[in-house]
């Protein structure tokens, strides 16, 4: 299991992040997997704070605690490769948090059935390095 510097629970989105540029982790931190069936199983805030780890490259979400205003966070993201959702909570707008990532290469959605796949592979087109789609259920 992942433990996050203490240091991170009292600060904000902005301090927190300033305080993991300064106290880089090691590369080892690259994915994270967030499941209901886990210890680990967190909220939107939690979220937050966790994807301020700048070497995150892989973030798998299996939890329905996790909603849009979870994803949003998401955006803060460096580089990252692999997202992967699985949550009966997010909708279509989680999509407006992902398009920036263009080093995605794989975004899986087929566990997210509140999301559109129109605007899915809507998506999907404007990110170049996809190598295979995961869509949400029809």
């Amino acid at each position: 299991m992942m433990e996050l510097p203490e240091e991170l629970g009292s600060l904000s989105e902005e301090e927190g992040q300033r305080f993991l540029d300064s106290h880089p982790l090691r590369k080892e931190w690259s994915i994270i997997e967030i499941a209901d069936a886990y210890e680990l199983a967190c909220s939107d805030h939690e979220l937050g704070m966790i994807v301020q780890i700048p070497e995150l490259q892989i973030v798998k979400i299996l939890s329905d605690r996790i909603t849009d205003e979870g994803i949003r966070h998401l955006s803060s993201l460096r580089a990252p490769e692999v997202i992967c959702i699985y949550s009966k909570s997010v909708t279509t707008r989680c999509l407006e948090y992902l398009g920036g990532h263009k080093s995605l290469r794989s975004l899986d959605l087929q566990g997210a059935p509140r999301v559109s796949r129109e605007a899915y592979f809507s998506l999907i087109a404007e990110l170049p390095l996809i190598e295979r789609p995961y869509p949400p259920p029809v």
